[in-house]
């Protein structure tokens, strides 16, 4: 978890998912998202989470929701994530580790990010 300024001078945490383009050819990212291991689906979607966007080879673009926004998905120790996800403009989904998200979540379910 990070921090940001949302245009009012004050910095609150963030939960970030970045998307890197590790192929040779420019992917246009439509959504993209974590699924829990209980099929439940953090999903960002639509002109509010920068989508759709464009990501060229080499190049990543980060994604931030405010954990008040999605406290409820990582509130649940029992539920721990399974993958992240994108889907790109043909339909064609990219699945990517959770290794690292899965020991952040360990630390953010010792805070109370639902105020955040």
């Amino acid at each position: 978890m990070g921090v940001a300024d949302f245009g009012d001078g004050k910095f609150v945490p963030i939960f970030s998912i970045k998307a890197v383009n590790t192929g040779k050819y420019e992917v246009i990212v439509n959504s993209l998202g974590v699924i829990f291991k209980n099929g439940d689906n953090l999903c960002y979607t639509g002109r509010n989470d920068g989508l759709p966007t464009s990501i060229k080879p080499g190049d990543a673009r980060t994604f931030i929701r405010k954990p008040k926004d999605i406290a409820v998905f990582f509130n649940n120790a029992n539920n721990p994530p399974k993958f992240l996800w994108a889907k790109d403009q043909t339909g064609k989904i990219y699945k990517g580790s959770v290794r690292k998200l899965a020991k952040r979540m360990k630390a953010w379910g010792k805070m109370d990010i639902s105020n955040s």
